[in-house]
């Protein structure tokens, strides 16, 4: 190998270290900065907003951390603990939870309120009769019957 090809790969791979340990230290940053922010202000707005949306869902958790603890003590304990350790994820789904039961609370009143009047036309007062062809008589003994009677021996 010649010495200006070793040298261009090596080159080479320095510059792919330095750019994949730039990337990695750009992603701890952005990670941390959202680490950061989420467990600063950011889960007492998310949290209020959350029992503005719809307040219901907040109450739903909290009756379902008390059921789970009525149910089986140490599972509740651990949701209990788990939910005050990661707080801000809790309250971010919460915030999310409560958006989104608002929404289909909405669209379900709109589906309801769509179906309340329908449209209708009178037809009993309209004299039109199907002309039908009389029914034929079953055959007391029919191929089907047979069928069945060879495959139930």
């Amino acid at each position: 190998m010649s010495p200006e090809k070793r040298t261009k790969i090596t080159i080479n791979g320095i510059v792919g270290i330095l750019v994949f340990v730039m990337i990695a230290i750009l992603f701890v940053m952005i990670t941390g900065g959202i680490l950061r922010l989420l467990y600063s202000w950011l889960p007492l707005v998310l949290f209020a907003g959350a029992l503005i949306v719809n307040y219901e869902t907040v109450l739903k958790y909290i009756r379902f951390l008390i059921n789970r603890f009525r149910t089986n003590a140490m599972n509740g304990v651990v949701a209990i603990i788990l939910t005050v350790l990661f707080y801000p994820f809790v309250a971010a789904f919460l915030f999310g939870k409560a958006f989104l039961d608002r929404k289909i609370k909405r669209l379900d009143q709109a589906r309801r309120q769509e179906q309340a009047f329908v449209e209708y036309e009178d037809v009993t007062d309209q004299e039109e009769s199907l002309d039908l062809k009389p029914l034929k008589e079953a055959d007391e003994h029919t191929s089907y019957d047979e069928f069945l009677d060879d495959h139930a021996r």
